[in-house]
């Protein structure tokens, strides 16, 4: 293949590093955007991506000849991505006994705890955690955590089943001003391969991008459990963008330049895209939808005073 493809903060983990070559016209030059900012190639299975041409790189050229696939590409941009990663220490205790410890033995290895909990762990500013998000390492590995925790004292309520998600409630002692929260087991990407860090590469927002890696070690972002927000990635800008407003009011600061990377991700998804974020939005808020959509108009004048 003649490219390797670099990507950026928003690109899907899987088409990192990956190998391609350009689309051409019928005159053989490339297809390119009108600004010449994006680029129209194929993969080695394929399948067609629109990518930003700064972000290509030429292979060299004994490689595009013998058709060698770069070695270890996967490897080495997980390398490039744990140069902004760190492994930093646990600063807080969970009740007394700790029981963090004892969490650690119910997984068993079969995941890890991960986001803004993980976060909360090894960061005295970051915002409380409402949830303990579990990321299992496969299927079976899911359910084997959902029945070591069903087991423990601490955990009511019956598990509620998703399709990406296995979620219920843990009561513990001395650990946030609320006496629970909420536990979600979380089935495993397709995509993810690596492991802890595709997981943590699929995080949207550096002040969640971490994952407990024993009873005194979280391995995160060099700026993850601050107060200043980052969009790193958008595979869903509705769903990023209710993640945004959740942990705004939970204090976090996202300036103007960062929720412009929403509307940048909308307008350069296809149409059958949008269509299928504004059926997840449908679908999932279809019990707050208003009956009379008067109360809402789409007011394009330039008059933005917000009585604020």
């Amino acid at each position: 293949m003649r490219y390797t493809y670099l990507g950026d903060a928003l690109t899907r983990p899987d088409l990192i590093g990956m190998q391609c070559d350009p689309v051409r016209r019928s005159d053989g030059k490339c297809v390119v955007s009108m600004k010449m900012a994006t680029a129209l190639v194929v993969d080695e299975q394929g399948n067609k991506h629109v990518v930003k041409r700064r972000r290509l790189r030429l292979n060299k050229k004994e490689d595009r000849m013998t058709g060698t696939t770069l070695p270890t590409n996967r490897e080495h941009y997980a390398q490039m991505a744990a140069e902004h990663q760190i492994e930093a220490p646990i600063i807080r205790e969970l009740g007394s006994p700790n029981w963090l410890p004892i969490l650690l033995g119910l997984i068993d290895g079969l995941g890890y705890i991960g986001g803004s909990f993980a976060a909360w762990l090894m960061s005295e500013a970051a915002v409380p955690p409402n949830d303990i998000d579990i990321f299992a390492t496969s299927q079976e590995g899911a359910y084997k955590i959902t029945s070591a925790l069903c087991g423990f004292e601490d955990i009511y309520e019956s598990p509620q089943l998703s399709e990406t998600a296995i979620g219920f409630s843990l009561s513990y002692a001395h650990l946030l001003p609320q006496n629970t929260l909420a536990i979600q087991i979380l089935r495993p990407h397709a995509s993810w391969l690596s492991f802890p860090q595709d997981i943590i590469n699929a995080f949207d927002l550096n002040v969640s991008r971490a994952i407990v890696l024993d009873e005194k070690t979280v391995l995160c972002d060099t700026d993850a459990g601050g107060t200043y927000g980052k969009i790193l990635r958008i595979s869903d800008p509705v769903r990023t963008m209710t993640r945004v407003v959740k942990y705004a009011q939970r204090g976090v600061r996202f300036n103007r330049l960062e929720l412009l990377k929403l509307f940048d991700a909308w307008d350069s998804a296809s149409p059958e895209r949008k269509a299928e974020i504004k059926t997840i939005a449908i679908q999932t808020e279809a019990d707050e939808m208003p009956t009379d959509y008067r109360d809402w108009s789409n007011d394009n004048s330039e008059d933005d005073y917000q009585g604020d």
